[in-house]
């Protein structure tokens, strides 16, 4: 059984990424799953925070890693954009957020979105949550964790994935070059947040989401 169907052709699903690699992080298991059964899913990141870059590093490495990680998700080069909104600083840029959002929203017409969850405290990610809700309000939408940005999450929904897909998650995430040092990067973390949500929701290995709003064509 697949993940989403549609009844007119593959599920257009779109995913919401302040930085680069926030996508992988979370919810990289869940797009391989959905690329494998046939869905069309677009990673828009709105920076590739530039500014964060260890300085011994071209600073932006990571535009051309985004795509080499998303590639081993399945997602198509052409099915990737990076931005160029600067990080730390998304509350400047609220409205053209939106806007860009928008512009997406008519260019995909995606079916399915996912992005950062409504506990996300990180100020880029707290902006992309609210225009994500004013932008695709009428869509499925739901919320992934990052559980160092989160105190609360509600775990609201489960998606069962394979040892395939949350392999291909950990070897997305180690292409990027300037996150090495991030602890959350690793083998060992990934796998034991699978696990943990996956003991939650009486599944082997899951990542989980916020519900935030559920649409169900008839």
């Amino acid at each position: 059984m697949t993940l989403f169907s549609q009844s007119d052709g593959p599920t257009r699903v779109l995913v919401l990424a302040p930085h680069t690699d926030d996508a992988e992080l979370g919810a990289g298991a869940t797009i391989s799953r959905l690329g494998r059964e046939g869905a069309e899913v677009h990673i828009v990141a709105f920076s590739a925070a530039e500014l964060s870059v260890p300085k011994e590093l071209p600073p932006d490495i990571n535009r051309e890693d985004a795509v080499r990680s998303a590639g081993e998700l399945g997602v198509p080069a052409d099915r990737v954009r990076v931005l160029e909104f600067p990080v730390r600083r998304f509350p400047e840029h609220r409205q053209e957020i939106l806007e860009t959002m928008i512009r997406l929203r008519t260019e995909i017409d995606p079916d399915v979105v996912f992005g950062p969850c409504s506990t996300d405290r990180h100020q880029d990610h707290s902006v992309v949550n609210d225009e994500m809700l004013r932008a695709y309000g009428r869509k499925t939408l739901l919320g992934y964790e990052l559980p160092w940005n989160c105190i609360n999450f509600e775990a609201s929904s489960h998606v069962e994935v394979t040892d395939d897909d949350l392999k291909a998650k950990v070897h997305a995430l180690s292409l990027y070059r300037s996150q090495e040092s991030r602890n959350y990067m690793s083998d060992e973390f990934c796998r034991s947040w699978a696990y943990t949500r996956g003991i939650q929701s009486a599944m082997e290995l899951s990542e989980s989401f916020e519900m935030i709003h559920w649409r169900a064509a008839l």
